[in-house]
């Protein structure tokens, strides 16, 4: 059995699905990491979360005039809308589906209505179809498709749309006379559910087993997501993967759930210098500019980071003083996201919560306890995880 995991990114040779969910489990063990100048603790806790949206308007408008250019009716974050998608007509037409949901550049920027609205009218029965638009225009590609999810009265279907073009034009830039659509044939469906908040997932009958797509945007959720992701790109991003592997996640650490000084120094030294691999690209680092790299987060000596014994990093000190990083992340990461701070004096408490890539899971959270220094940077004291 194949597992086709999709974040609304679909194209002609992907296969995407969908997923909501509200994290509600009911038992948790946390661990916390104590980190003072030379301790690795343990510990424990707990915790839920929940939310909801509202309904989407359904009014229609065809074209504005040229100067003034379309005004979106259902478009909740209007900041990631460019003007050369706002007056398309795939847009115009996505916008005026009122069960539609429409993502750009992987930012969904409509409610949750139209999921709420197709899955109320299955469950009474009534036939119903759910269109996930998906929007790209950037570096990475330039596509429109949409996911069709369909129930019929009876049995739920899904296919897809396929937008066709010329491969040296932008989708953008033409009109409805240079692009053309493919569908695919329709999968039977065996389920439709939001499982996890913001996230719809989609159960087979047959080859496939479940897809996810996300269709609320993380700043429903996180109502000051921008303002919290400038602390965390601060605070937590070199912390990244030790806080995921304390949770749980293996993410290809040497040693999951302890302190990740590997993964620690390549994000810090990522962070400050743009690269880890493109200063030390063999992942080769001398011993004292790991060191230096840590004692500029942590007050903590050599010899309790470099130490003999298991789960260590010794036996990767080569015999000139050297330390090597093999890398080699793979897997679909999950994303750490800061939902609230508290600072007394000179020492802050940044809480943060994990949400799983795959299914949108709200999953675990913590807090990250840290000195702020009188020449702007700081030093951490504690990292408490509560795992759920």
């Amino acid at each position: 059995m194949k597992k086709i995991i999709s974040i609304l990114l679909i194209s002609a040779l992907a296969l995407t699905g969908c997923t909501d969910r509200t994290a509600n489990n009911d038992n948790e063990t946390s661990e916390s990491i104590v980190i003072n100048s030379s301790e690795i603790e343990l510990a424990s806790s707990k915790e839920k979360k929940e939310n909801s949206s509202e309904d989407s308007s359904e009014s229609s408008e065809e074209n504005s005039e040229a100067e003034e250019g379309y005004s979106p009716m259902r478009i909740k974050y209007p900041q990631f809308l460019t003007e050369k998608l706002k007056n398309h007509y795939i847009f115009k037409e996505a916008d005026q589906n009122k069960n539609a949901v429409i993502m750009y550049n992987m930012e969904v920027l409509t409610d949750e209505a139209p999921v709420r609205d197709f899955l109320n009218k299955a469950q009474n029965g009534a036939a119903a179809k759910l269109y996930l638009y998906t929007f790209m225009d950037n570096d990475m590609a330039n596509f429109v498709s949409i996911n069709v999810i369909e129930y019929d009265g009876n049995n739920y279907y899904q296919y897809f749309r396929n937008a066709k073009y010329p491969e040296d034009k932008n989708i953008f830039d033409l009109d409805s006379n240079s692009i053309s659509w493919e569908d695919t044939e329709k999968i039977s469906v065996k389920s439709v559910k939001v499982e996890s908040e913001g996230t719809l997932k989609v159960e087979y009958n047959g080859e496939f087993t479940e897809t996810y797509t996300f269709y609320q945007n993380i700043r429903d959720f996180i109502p000051n997501y921008d303002e919290l992701q400038v602390a965390y790109d601060k605070y937590l991003s070199p912390l990244y993967l030790s806080l995921i592997t304390s949770h749980g996640f293996d993410a290809n650490a040497m040693y999951c759930c302890q302190f990740d000084w590997f993964g620690f120094v390549e994000n810090a030294s990522r962070d400050e210098n743009g690269d880890f691999w493109k200063k030390y690209p063999t992942g080769v680092i001398p011993k004292d500019d790991f060191m230096e790299i840590v004692n500029r987060y942590f007050d903590i000596e050599e010899k309790d980071v470099i130490i003999d014994g298991d789960k260590t990093i010794t036996k990767y000190v080569e015999e000139n003083g050297k330390i090597e990083i093999l890398g080699g992340r793979g897997g679909a990461y999950p994303d750490v996201y800061i939902t609230g701070i508290e600072t007394e004096g000179d020492i802050s408490h940044i809480s943060y919560v994990l949400r799983a890539a795959e299914t949108g899971d709200f999953y675990g959270k913590g807090v990250v306890t840290l000195k702020n220094m009188p020449d702007g940077s700081f030093r951490y004291i504690t990292l408490k995880m509560k795992n759920e």
